[in-house]
């Protein structure tokens, strides 16, 4: 089982073993292909991706009603739809995966700038650095607390979704699959984890929104939950 994969079953069992429910989750697409030239958008998963999208619903805790959202991005629509498909292979409930403009790359308003400032800048943990500390030129992206803020809220609002219109009694798991961009953003805006100290998000990391002890909390393998504030 790969790092993220790993990890993000962890948290999630850990969350089902306290009784939590429901719950909101948000992961990075499985592995996919890389073609010189292709737009990186079109590149589609890979067969390890695919299979390890399936390994990835077939291990999530049981006792969920699981409902699928994805960027409109194929690749991502597929990893929610093969993880659907391996959770109703465990005799789990799951029903359909909808497109979401939300987990797309709505936050990128030029994409062919923004890929050259990710160049100049070294990777995506240098354009990371460089977008949060507000140093992207606001015609490129979408001030990064300002998408930060939407994403949350967006999760956060799923929450009642989650539990609403259940086919049974059990609690909802809403299953969010985007972009690794969009992860770093929310990793270090929500939780303070910066891509210097955590590293890239691997392929199906991902973090949870939740409910417990009177508040609205988000987590990460990577380190203590926190209160979400928005």
């Amino acid at each position: 089982m790969i790092e993220g994969q790993q990890g993000m079953l962890g948290l999630l069992h850990d969350l089902a073993g306290k009784g939590v429910g429901p719950v909101v989750v948000m992961i990075r697409h499985a592995a996919r292909e890389f073609v010189e030239g292709r737009h990186d958008l079109e590149n589609p998963l890979t067969d390890a991706g695919r299979d390890a999208s399936r390994a990835f619903g077939a291990g999530l805790p049981a006792g969920f009603a699981l409902r699928g959202y994805a960027s409109p991005v194929a690749r991502c629509h597929e990893t929610a739809a093969l993880a659907l498909e391996g959770y109703r292979a465990t005799g789990g409930a799951a029903t359909r995966v909808r497109p979401m403009e939300g987990l797309g790359v709505f936050h990128t308003l030029d994409q062919m700038k923004m890929y050259r400032i990710m160049q100049a800048a070294g990777g995506l943990g240098g354009f990371m650095a460089r977008w949060i500390g507000g140093d992207v030129p606001e015609d490129v992206m979408l001030d990064a607390d300002v998408a930060a803020r939407a994403i949350a809220r967006l999760m956060r609002g799923k929450l009642g979704t989650a539990a609403a219109g259940a086919p049974s009694p059990a609690p909802g798991l809403d299953l969010l699959v985007s972009h690794d961009i969009t992860l770093a953003l929310l990793r270090d805006r929500l939780l303070g984890q910066a891509w210097d100290a955590v590293g890239p998000v691997a392929f199906l990391d991902g973090i949870a929104v939740y409910a417990a002890d009177g508040g609205v909390w988000v987590a990460s393998p990577h380190g203590a939950p926190r209160a979400l504030a928005v």
